[in-house]
């Protein structure tokens, strides 16, 4: 037989392989407990549930010693122009919106160019961007924070504004761990900003995560 570690051929009663320690699990019909923590891992055998199922590479822990990442809202970096650059904004893509309102009506009466839809796509574009700014700009100089779907994106603080985003602290190497959709899995995984092989589960029932780990699942023949 083969290990399923370092692929070195082996002889099947060996319990463990002479070359790098790995645990050989023998067909014994022995029904094996894995405690996996706070989470519990779900294996689909069909209709027919009679086979026997051996899952390796799995480090089974302690689940007090288990790395579990906590995701919460934290301020995550500096907004470059602070307070000011938000008026600043406002005031800007109001004047432009303007601008591109009137040139919208002077194309739509007089040049009558194929341009007109797009016009007015910038129009609304810098109006809604206006108005987006000075909604952060009032809220930010009267409250403090800035809310999207009751969810808190800007706080001033000492007299600056930082943002805020939900992410975690590595328990590898303490780097931040943010959330994103994986397309290819199709999962939201929590990603460490300082390696991307610190990857982790992400539950928002609990906003918490575990170490996600790809493993294979070998059936007894």
């Amino acid at each position: 037989m083969e290990c399923k570690t370092c692929r070195k051929s082996i002889i099947n009663s060996y319990t463990f392989c002479p070359f790098c320690g790995h645990a050989i699990a023998q067909n014994n019909n022995i029904v094996n407990t894995i405690t996996t923590g706070d989470n519990s891992i779900n294996v689909g055998v069909g209709n027919n549930g009679k086979q026997d199922v051996y899952i390796d590479n799995i480090n089974v822990i302690n689940e007090n010693d288990e790395l579990v990442v906590r995701y919460r809202e934290q301020i995550d970096g500096k907004v470059i122009g602070g307070l000011n650059g938000f008026k600043r904004k406002f005031e800007i893509a109001g004047f432009l919106s303007i601008v591109s309102a009137l040139v919208t009506i002077i194309d739509y009466f007089i040049t009558k160019s194929n341009f007109t839809f797009l016009f007015i796509l910038c129009a609304v574009s810098l109006l809604i961007y206006a108005v987006d700014n000075k909604h952060k700009y009032l809220d930010l100089k009267t409250s403090g924070v800035f809310y999207k779907l009751k969810t808190p994106k800007l706080i001033d603080k000492d007299g600056d504004i930082y943002k805020i985003k939900k992410y975690g602290t590595c328990p590898i190497c303490n780097g931040k761990v943010y959330i994103y959709y994986d397309n290819n899995i199709k999962r939201t995984l929590g990603k460490c900003e300082n390696s991307n092989d610190h990857l982790y589960t992400y539950d928002h029932t609990i906003d918490a995560g575990v170490p996600y780990v790809v493993f294979d699942i070998y059936q007894a023949k």
